[in-house]
């Protein structure tokens, strides 16, 4: 991973099944030097409206990171909500699929390019998440910089008349 890429300031929004809670936590130890996880077992605070809180941070995050395998197909739609809340957010998404899912049974995440958890190397799939980060933070940062211009130049424009 480029090192001059700052992933640190995004955001993530971890999509799971309550059986998959140990592999996200693995996943957020990963994450956690370059982007700041937001996951119901982590985050979640009594006493507030729990799909108000998830759409929350799913407003607030860069990119969604959605972790399906085998357990949660048998509770998909959770996970299915929060994937449609984040697709009409305009978030882009990130699949982490297990080995045990069939490509036909991606549901609503049909279409989206994944990441296959590797079973037998998982470290590989981390690396490939790290990477999807840090091209994402880097189209970011461009943005930003073009956006950045823009308004310079609209300035210039503006005082020379």
């Amino acid at each position: 991973m480029n090192d001059a890429v700052q992933p640190a300031r995004l955001t993530v929004f971890v999509s799971y099944s309550v059986h998959d809670t140990s592999l996200v936590d693995t996943i957020n130890g990963h994450l956690l030097p370059h982007a700041r996880a937001l996951f119901w077992g982590q985050d979640k605070v009594p006493g507030q409206d729990a799909w108000g809180t998830i759409y929350s941070w799913i407003d607030s995050a860069d990119l969604v990171v959605v972790v399906l395998t085998g357990k949660t197909l048998s509770r998909a739609l959770s996970v299915g909500n929060e994937v449609g809340y984040a697709r009409k957010a305009g978030k882009r998404i990130i699949p982490l699929v297990g080995p045990e899912v069939p490509k036909g049974e991606l549901g609503c995440l049909e279409g989206i390019t994944y990441i296959r958890l590797d079973a037998e190397d998982p470290q590989r799939s981390i690396s490939q998440l790290h990477d999807a980060l840090a091209r994402f933070a880097k189209e970011q940062e461009t943005g930003r910089a073009l956006a950045l211009l823009g308004l310079v130049a609209l300035g210039i424009i503006a005082f020379s008349k």
